[in-house]
């Protein structure tokens, strides 16, 4: 992952993600700085995962049991593993708050809600109008945090920011232009530049690259296009520089100044 220290990889090059047991194939969360590390566990849970990893080097993931939806997110440090509360944590910013999801239920069915760790509080954070389900992906250093959001007429989410924890999500928009069209924020940097994917006029999925200025606004919509004519493109981070990466026909990319490359070549 391409970023500046709250997901998957932290400033001093460590890679935090996951392995599976040769015993069993149980998942468990893993660091890897140089030497792969099992990460372990906590009581009640038989699979862990890693997710983020903060500026200092914590890492932070979820555990779980197969076929148990309830998931609860875990701090794996030098004093162990902690389990943080009822809630699966995406990202991490140097404040140490966390953004990610949890669950609820309405009828028996499981949805997910957008939500913000902080100050050992979880709280979820509002949707657009209406909108029962969401998710929040990412946080950057100002405390400004993307995602996703339904609203009651959408059968598709819409990219959403969200310019502090206590704010109304604003609706990022589509490439394809309609109120309608579908989309996913995923990664945001410093400067409020945004990376993520929405929806062509055609439905197809293009990576698209959202600038923001400080009160949240749009400024700019760019369809960063994909590898092949006629097939989707996804981007999953961004760092300072703009600099994008994602996949595109199931090959990795990374886009920068105009120019989508093929990683695969």
């Amino acid at each position: 992952e391409l970023d500046d220290g709250d997901g998957l990889g932290d400033d001093a090059g460590a890679v935090a993600g996951f392995g599976s047991l040769p015993t069993n194939n149980a998942f468990r969360a893993t660091r890897w700085n140089g030497t792969l590390h099992n990460l372990g566990s906590a009581a009640g849970f038989s699979q862990t995962v890693a997710t983020a990893v903060s500026e200092s080097g914590a890492v932070y993931g979820v555990g779980f049991v197969l076929a148990d939806p309830d998931m609860h997110t875990l701090r794996f440090d030098d004093a162990g593993v902690v389990d943080l509360g009822a809630f699966s944590a995406k990202a991490v910013n140097s404040a140490g708050d966390l953004v990610g999801l949890t669950n609820f239920s309405i009828a028996g069915y499981l949805y997910p809600r957008p939500c913000i760790y902080r100050s050992a509080m979880v709280t979820n954070l509002t949707l657009l109008t209406g909108g029962l389900t969401g998710q929040a992906m990412d946080v950057n250093d100002s405390g400004r945090i993307v995602g996703s959001s339904f609203t009651s007429a959408l059968t598709f989410p819409r990219p959403v920011l969200w310019t502090s924890a206590a704010a109304a999500p604003i609706d990022l928009g589509a490439l394809a232009g309609t109120a309608t069209a579908g989309g996913q924020a995923m990664a945001i940097n410093a400067g409020g530049s945004i990376a993520g994917w929405s929806r062509l006029a055609n439905d197809y999925a293009h990576a698209t690259l959202w600038r923001t200025n400080t009160v949240g606004a749009v400024t700019q919509r760019i369809d960063l296009g994909a590898l092949t004519p006629t097939t989707t493109s996804y981007a999953n981070a961004i760092n300072s520089s703009d600099v994008v990466v994602g996949t595109s026909d199931f090959r990795a990319f990374v886009w920068s100044a105009g120019t989508m490359t093929d990683l695969n070549t």
